[in-house]
């Protein structure tokens, strides 16, 4: 990833797999100082105090940017991201001289748009995070737009508000359409369960449940990033033990070969298919 912001140029994927684990605590760690100074800010009883206090959470905010910007997980970087970007807009209310707080205004958006970025690069975001991360950042700049007296700035700040709104609706589209095509295959996947249930053929059994291992996997895959959490394990679930039903299948069906024709028919199958001889297990 090329020079991405306040935080360099970051080294993506490298090390081994402890030192990952090492550096995502590290990252969670400095959010965890910005969440605990955000409560005392909250408290404080003199703007002095509370300028004071937002301007340390910016520092904590960029020792997580930097620690994640080591780590190939993009939706942790993003997240650190944003949060900085609405402890600027806080600052940027703060502050008492005008230019300064219109530096906190244009770090706030830049950091806005870096987060999103980087979550829309993402394979695969989650459509929760990506929706949060909308609705976070329209609520960060609408404050903000008392101290932008320009109309040119001002009118650019209400487009990246109606931008990240319209985003936001596509995603909760996408989660709503994603959501109701997994359920509709979580069900087909149960109606041929009850089918295979019902089959006294193993053979058939065999086919209905593998019907089934298609339908379970696909609902999974439409559920695994979208606000259904439940559905999604319930559909992971499901694919996990049709596999396992569909081994025990396979095994017994391994073919019974017909002593009048030779055709191999399913064990437990009363008569071959073939030529209708009675068949011995």
């Amino acid at each position: 990833m090329a020079d991405s912001g306040w935080w360099g140029e970051p080294s993506i994927g490298t090390g081994d797999i402890g030192d990952h684990e090492a550096l995502a605590r590290a990252g969670d760690a400095a959010l965890d100082v910005v969440a605990t100074l955000k409560r005392s800010a909250r408290r404080a009883t003199s703007d002095d105090e509370r300028r004071a206090l937002l301007r340390q959470m910016v520092a904590a905010a960029d020792a997580a940017i930097r620690t994640y910007a080591r780590l190939d997980t993009l939706d942790r970087l993003a997240d650190a991201c944003i949060v900085r970007a609405a402890v600027m807009a806080d600052l940027a209310l703060c502050e008492l001289e005008r230019d300064a707080a219109l530096v906190c205004v244009d770090e706030a958006v830049e950091g806005l748009h870096q987060g999103l970025t980087l979550l829309q690069r993402g394979e695969n975001t989650p459509y929760p995070i990506l929706i949060d991360a909308y609705v976070n950042s329209v609520a960060t700049l609408l404050p903000l737009r008392e101290l932008v007296e320009d109309t040119d700035a001002r009118r650019g700040l209400d487009a990246l508000v109606g931008s990240y709104s319209e985003l936001m609706g596509e995603a909760l589209a996408w989660d709503a359409r994603r959501r109701q095509e997994g359920r509709d295959l979580l069900i087909v996947a149960q109606v041929w369960d009850a089918l295979a249930e019902a089959e006294e053929s193993l053979v058939k059994r065999l086919e209905l449940v593998g019907a089934k291992l298609i339908r379970s996997r696909e609902a999974a895959g439409r559920l695994r990033f979208t606000s259904d959490v439940e559905g999604a394990r319930e559909a992971a679930a499901l694919a996990m033990g049709t596999e396992a039903q569909l081994d025990t299948l396979r095994s017994k069906v391994a073919g019974v070969a017909c002593p009048r024709c030779g055709r191999k028919g399913a064990r437990g199958e009363p008569f071959c298919t073939g030529c209708g001889a009675r068949l011995s297990d």
